[in-house]
């Protein structure tokens, strides 16, 4: 399977999360560079809610057993300290504001 073919299915994946705050997603690593060969799939998911992590691994946990993706995830803070979307050129996949139950209760 392609990387592109991969990414395509881990978006449909976390598109369908119902989250408690807003979670981003992020490739880095090899499977950006365009002259390299990638060895596996690198992605960062930050979320505003610590109860999202344990969602996202879950919801996520058949891929990465499918397939080779390498899944970090950080609260929002975690990575505010780390800087690590800068420190290594993330770039940005999707994300999700918040939770569709938030968004009826208004």
């Amino acid at each position: 399977m392609t990387a592109t073919l991969i990414v395509q299915r881990l978006i449909a994946v976390i598109d369908s999360l119902e989250t408690a705050g807003r979670l981003d997603a992020f490739l880095f690593g090899s499977t950006l560079d365009q002259k390299a060969t990638w060895s596996d799939v690198d992605v960062l998911l930050v979320c505003t809610s610590e109860n999202d992590g344990p969602l996202a691994r879950t919801a996520l946990a058949e891929l990465c057993e499918q397939f080779p993706i390498d899944l970090t995830i950080m609260t929002a803070d975690e990575e505010a300290e780390l800087d690590f979307i800068q420190s290594e050129r993330c770039r940005w996949l999707t994300s999700i504001r918040v939770a569709m139950s938030e968004t009826v209760r208004r």
